[in-house]
Protein backbone atom coordinates (compact mmCIF):
# COMPACT_ATOMS: atom_id res chain seq x y z
CA UNK A 1 0.00 0.00 0.00
CA UNK A 2 1.37 3.60 -0.32
CA UNK A 3 2.50 5.32 2.13
CA UNK A 4 0.93 9.24 2.64
CA UNK A 5 3.68 11.84 4.20
CA UNK A 6 1.20 11.93 7.07
CA UNK A 7 2.29 8.80 8.24
CA UNK A 8 5.52 9.52 8.64
CA UNK A 9 4.67 11.87 11.16
CA UNK A 10 1.94 9.33 12.89
CA UNK A 11 0.53 6.29 13.24
CA UNK A 12 -2.70 7.74 14.76
CA UNK A 13 -3.90 10.03 11.64
CA UNK A 14 -6.26 8.24 9.03
CA UNK A 15 -6.34 9.66 5.50
CA UNK A 16 -9.96 10.47 3.76
CA UNK A 17 -10.31 9.16 0.39
CA UNK A 18 -12.50 10.90 -1.53
CA UNK A 19 -12.66 8.60 -4.45
CA UNK A 20 -14.83 6.19 -1.54
CA UNK A 21 -18.31 7.12 -2.09
CA UNK A 22 -19.15 7.12 1.55
CA UNK A 23 -16.13 9.38 2.66
CA UNK A 24 -16.98 11.63 -0.67
CA UNK A 25 -20.79 11.83 2.03
CA UNK A 26 -18.78 12.79 4.54
CA UNK A 27 -16.77 15.65 2.70
CA UNK A 28 -20.53 16.96 1.33
CA UNK A 29 -21.63 16.45 5.52
CA UNK A 30 -19.31 18.14 7.39
CA UNK A 31 -20.29 21.60 6.13
CA UNK A 32 -23.38 21.22 6.09
CA UNK A 33 -23.79 19.71 10.01
CA UNK A 34 -21.41 22.70 10.23
CA UNK A 35 -23.67 25.26 8.76
CA UNK A 36 -26.93 23.73 11.16
CA UNK A 37 -24.77 24.64 14.15
CA UNK A 38 -24.48 28.32 12.72
CA UNK A 39 -28.02 28.53 12.20
CA UNK A 40 -29.21 27.80 15.68
CA UNK A 41 -26.77 30.30 17.10
CA UNK A 42 -28.12 32.82 14.23
CA UNK A 43 -31.62 32.28 15.66
CA UNK A 44 -30.64 32.62 19.50
CA UNK A 45 -29.15 35.97 18.02
CA UNK A 46 -25.66 35.14 18.92
CA UNK A 47 -23.06 37.86 17.32
CA UNK A 48 -20.87 36.62 14.33
CA UNK A 49 -17.91 35.16 16.10
CA UNK A 50 -20.50 32.68 18.31
CA UNK A 51 -21.94 31.83 15.07
CA UNK A 52 -18.37 30.61 12.90
CA UNK A 53 -17.89 29.53 16.32
CA UNK A 54 -20.80 26.99 15.73
CA UNK A 55 -20.27 26.46 11.90
CA UNK A 56 -16.70 24.96 13.33
CA UNK A 57 -17.95 22.93 16.15
CA UNK A 58 -20.70 21.66 14.35
CA UNK A 59 -18.46 20.36 11.09
CA UNK A 60 -16.16 18.96 13.68
CA UNK A 61 -19.15 17.44 14.77
CA UNK A 62 -19.73 15.61 12.59
CA UNK A 63 -15.96 14.72 11.56
CA UNK A 64 -15.23 13.55 14.63
CA UNK A 65 -18.73 11.26 15.03
CA UNK A 66 -18.43 9.95 11.45
CA UNK A 67 -14.06 8.89 12.23
CA UNK A 68 -15.43 7.52 15.38
CA UNK A 69 -17.84 4.99 13.71
CA UNK A 70 -15.11 4.06 11.33
CA UNK A 71 -12.97 2.44 13.98
CA UNK A 72 -15.85 0.94 15.76
CA UNK A 73 -17.45 -1.16 12.66
CA UNK A 74 -14.44 -1.08 10.48
CA UNK A 75 -16.10 -3.32 8.11
CA UNK A 76 -19.36 -1.31 7.82
CA UNK A 77 -18.49 2.22 6.27
CA UNK A 78 -22.06 3.37 6.25
CA UNK A 79 -22.61 2.81 9.54
CA UNK A 80 -20.01 6.11 10.57
CA UNK A 81 -22.18 7.75 8.03
CA UNK A 82 -25.28 6.84 10.13
CA UNK A 83 -23.72 8.18 13.13
CA UNK A 84 -23.64 11.63 11.46
CA UNK A 85 -27.15 11.47 10.58
CA UNK A 86 -27.66 10.63 14.68
CA UNK A 87 -26.40 13.46 15.61
CA UNK A 88 -27.58 16.29 13.56
CA UNK A 89 -30.62 16.65 15.13
CA UNK A 90 -28.43 17.84 18.69
CA UNK A 91 -25.90 20.27 16.40
CA UNK A 92 -29.02 21.52 14.71
CA UNK A 93 -30.61 22.33 18.04
CA UNK A 94 -27.61 23.98 19.31
CA UNK A 95 -26.77 21.33 21.92
CA UNK A 96 -23.39 21.78 23.80
CA UNK A 97 -21.06 18.79 22.91
CA UNK A 98 -18.13 17.08 24.78
CA UNK A 99 -15.67 17.06 21.57
CA UNK A 100 -12.98 16.18 23.50
CA UNK A 101 -14.41 13.38 25.29
CA UNK A 102 -15.19 12.13 21.58
CA UNK A 103 -11.43 12.97 20.57
CA UNK A 104 -10.09 10.94 22.94
CA UNK A 105 -12.13 8.21 22.57
CA UNK A 106 -11.11 8.10 18.92
CA UNK A 107 -7.36 8.22 19.25
CA UNK A 108 -7.45 5.69 22.45
CA UNK A 109 -9.57 3.06 20.02
CA UNK A 110 -7.19 4.06 17.45
CA UNK A 111 -4.09 3.06 19.59
CA UNK A 112 -5.88 -0.33 20.70
CA UNK A 113 -7.00 -1.34 17.41
CA UNK A 114 -4.26 -0.39 15.17
CA UNK A 115 -6.33 0.05 11.85
CA UNK A 116 -3.29 2.60 10.77
CA UNK A 117 -1.11 -0.72 11.13
CA UNK A 118 1.96 -0.33 12.82
CA UNK A 119 2.43 0.60 16.77
CA UNK A 120 2.14 3.91 17.53
CA UNK A 121 4.92 6.50 17.99
CA UNK A 122 6.12 7.52 21.02
CA UNK A 123 5.03 11.00 19.66
CA UNK A 124 1.48 9.66 19.25
CA UNK A 125 1.59 8.40 22.82
CA UNK A 126 2.37 11.63 24.43
CA UNK A 127 -0.44 13.33 22.63
CA UNK A 128 -2.77 10.94 23.15
CA UNK A 129 -1.37 10.81 27.27
CA UNK A 130 -1.78 14.65 27.02
CA UNK A 131 -5.08 14.74 25.86
CA UNK A 132 -6.46 12.02 28.33
CA UNK A 133 -4.80 14.36 31.04
CA UNK A 134 -6.55 17.73 29.62
CA UNK A 135 -9.69 15.95 29.95
CA UNK A 136 -9.41 14.30 33.50
CA UNK A 137 -7.49 16.81 35.65
CA UNK A 138 -9.19 20.14 35.34
CA UNK A 139 -12.92 18.10 35.39
CA UNK A 140 -11.37 15.73 38.16
CA UNK A 141 -12.11 13.10 35.92
CA UNK A 142 -10.33 10.23 37.94
CA UNK A 143 -12.26 7.20 36.23
CA UNK A 144 -10.97 8.31 32.30
CA UNK A 145 -7.25 8.08 33.41
CA UNK A 146 -8.10 4.47 34.55
CA UNK A 147 -9.94 3.37 30.75
CA UNK A 148 -6.99 5.07 29.25
CA UNK A 149 -4.70 2.99 31.08
CA UNK A 150 -6.88 -0.02 30.21
CA UNK A 151 -6.02 1.03 26.59
CA UNK A 152 -2.21 1.24 26.58
CA UNK A 153 -2.16 -2.10 28.34
CA UNK A 154 -4.19 -3.66 25.80
CA UNK A 155 -2.11 -1.97 23.47
CA UNK A 156 1.07 -3.77 25.37
CA UNK A 157 -0.18 -7.06 25.32
CA UNK A 158 -2.41 -7.73 21.92
CA UNK A 159 -1.07 -8.73 18.99
CA UNK A 160 2.02 -7.06 17.83
CA UNK A 161 2.27 -5.80 21.48
CA UNK A 162 4.16 -2.47 22.20
CA UNK A 163 5.90 -2.71 25.21
CA UNK A 164 6.08 1.16 25.56
CA UNK A 165 2.95 1.43 25.61
CA UNK A 166 2.85 0.15 29.31
CA UNK A 167 4.60 2.79 30.89
CA UNK A 168 1.86 5.27 29.82
CA UNK A 169 -0.52 2.76 31.36
CA UNK A 170 1.35 3.34 34.42
CA UNK A 171 1.50 7.44 34.09
CA UNK A 172 -2.55 7.44 33.41
CA UNK A 173 -3.10 5.24 36.73
CA UNK A 174 -0.74 7.53 38.46
CA UNK A 175 -2.76 10.24 37.50
CA UNK A 176 -6.08 8.92 37.94
CA UNK A 177 -4.91 8.24 41.99
CA UNK A 178 -3.58 11.55 42.59
CA UNK A 179 -6.74 13.41 41.00
CA UNK A 180 -8.66 10.43 43.30
CA UNK A 181 -7.28 10.98 45.82
CA UNK A 182 -7.78 14.73 45.50
CA UNK A 183 -11.35 14.57 44.72
CA UNK A 184 -11.56 12.28 48.24
CA UNK A 185 -9.94 14.90 50.37
CA UNK A 186 -10.84 16.95 53.51
CA UNK A 187 -13.18 19.13 51.50
CA UNK A 188 -15.26 17.33 48.33
CA UNK A 189 -17.32 18.71 46.06
CA UNK A 190 -21.09 18.61 47.22
CA UNK A 191 -22.68 16.95 44.14
CA UNK A 192 -26.20 17.03 43.51
CA UNK A 193 -27.98 13.99 42.63
CA UNK A 194 -29.47 12.67 39.66
CA UNK A 195 -32.73 14.48 38.53
CA UNK A 196 -35.46 12.43 37.55
CA UNK A 197 -35.68 14.29 34.24
CA UNK A 198 -32.64 12.00 33.41
CA UNK A 199 -33.90 8.73 34.18
CA UNK A 200 -35.00 7.97 30.62
CA UNK A 201 -31.68 8.89 29.18
CA UNK A 202 -29.70 6.94 31.40
CA UNK A 203 -32.08 3.84 30.78
CA UNK A 204 -31.58 4.39 26.84
CA UNK A 205 -27.62 4.39 27.89
CA UNK A 206 -27.82 1.39 29.87
CA UNK A 207 -29.89 0.02 26.57
CA UNK A 208 -27.11 1.09 23.90
CA UNK A 209 -24.39 -0.43 26.78
CA UNK A 210 -26.14 -3.91 26.56
CA UNK A 211 -26.72 -3.84 22.55
CA UNK A 212 -23.26 -2.54 21.89
CA UNK A 213 -21.83 -5.14 24.40
CA UNK A 214 -23.11 -7.96 22.68
CA UNK A 215 -21.87 -6.76 19.30
CA UNK A 216 -18.87 -6.27 20.71
CA UNK A 217 -18.44 -10.42 21.91
CA UNK A 218 -19.81 -11.40 18.61
CA UNK A 219 -17.75 -9.44 16.64
CA UNK A 220 -16.27 -11.55 13.68
CA UNK A 221 -12.85 -11.47 12.33
CA UNK A 222 -12.23 -8.41 10.41
CA UNK A 223 -12.29 -8.49 6.69
CA UNK A 224 -10.96 -4.77 6.56
CA UNK A 225 -6.97 -4.11 6.22
CA UNK A 226 -4.72 -1.59 7.82
CA UNK A 227 -3.99 1.52 6.28
CA UNK A 228 -0.40 1.13 5.67
CA UNK A 229 0.08 -2.39 5.43
CA UNK A 230 -1.30 -5.22 4.15
CA UNK A 231 -2.70 -6.54 7.38
CA UNK A 232 -6.52 -7.39 8.46
CA UNK A 233 -7.42 -5.98 11.39
CA UNK A 234 -6.80 -8.17 14.26
CA UNK A 235 -10.51 -9.15 16.23
CA UNK A 236 -8.98 -9.02 19.49
CA UNK A 237 -7.89 -5.34 19.33
CA UNK A 238 -11.01 -4.18 17.72
CA UNK A 239 -12.92 -5.42 20.41
CA UNK A 240 -10.50 -4.15 22.85
CA UNK A 241 -11.16 -0.79 21.22
CA UNK A 242 -14.97 -0.88 21.15
CA UNK A 243 -14.62 -1.47 24.68
CA UNK A 244 -12.61 1.28 25.25
CA UNK A 245 -15.22 3.52 23.92
CA UNK A 246 -17.74 1.91 25.88
CA UNK A 247 -16.09 2.74 28.74
CA UNK A 248 -15.27 5.91 28.14
CA UNK A 249 -18.21 7.02 27.61
CA UNK A 250 -19.89 5.27 30.52
CA UNK A 251 -16.93 7.24 32.44
CA UNK A 252 -17.46 10.92 30.90
CA UNK A 253 -21.31 10.85 31.28
CA UNK A 254 -20.88 9.39 34.74
CA UNK A 255 -18.92 12.94 35.15
CA UNK A 256 -21.29 15.36 32.98
CA UNK A 257 -24.64 14.20 35.20
CA UNK A 258 -22.72 14.89 38.76
CA UNK A 259 -24.56 17.74 38.64
CA UNK A 260 -28.26 16.72 37.64
CA UNK A 261 -28.78 18.72 34.72
CA UNK A 262 -30.14 16.98 31.61
CA UNK A 263 -28.48 19.55 29.58
CA UNK A 264 -25.44 18.40 30.55
CA UNK A 265 -26.01 14.65 30.32
CA UNK A 266 -26.99 15.23 26.38
CA UNK A 267 -23.13 16.59 26.00
CA UNK A 268 -22.05 12.61 25.92
CA UNK A 269 -24.66 12.12 23.04
CA UNK A 270 -21.83 11.54 20.39
CA UNK A 271 -20.16 8.76 22.32
CA UNK A 272 -23.81 6.77 22.36
CA UNK A 273 -25.01 7.79 19.42
CA UNK A 274 -22.12 6.63 17.09
CA UNK A 275 -22.28 2.97 19.47
CA UNK A 276 -26.41 3.24 18.83
CA UNK A 277 -25.18 3.24 14.96
CA UNK A 278 -22.91 0.65 15.30
CA UNK A 279 -25.46 -1.56 16.74
CA UNK A 280 -28.07 -0.62 13.97
CA UNK A 281 -25.84 -1.26 11.17
CA UNK A 282 -25.08 -4.84 12.62
CA UNK A 283 -28.57 -5.12 13.06
CA UNK A 284 -29.11 -3.90 9.31
CA UNK A 285 -26.33 -6.43 7.86
CA UNK A 286 -27.51 -9.32 9.66
CA UNK A 287 -30.96 -8.42 8.56
CA UNK A 288 -30.06 -8.16 4.60
CA UNK A 289 -27.70 -11.93 5.88
CA UNK A 290 -24.55 -10.33 5.35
Amino acid sequence: MPHHPLHKLTHLGRTIDSRDPTNLALLVLTPLVGLLGALARYHEGAPAQLILVAFLLGGLTALLTWALGRELSPDHKPTALLAVALIIPLVARGQLLDLHAVAVALLLTRVVNRSVGPPAKLGDLVFVQALVLLLVVPRMCWPVALVAALAFWWDSVLLDRNPRARVFSAMAIAAGMIVLSIELGPHPEQLDACSGEMTPLLIAAALIAALFGAVTAWQPAPASKCDIVDWSLSRARVQAGMLTTLLLAIAVTAWHGRGGEVAQLYAAAPLWLTMAAVVLGRLGARARGV
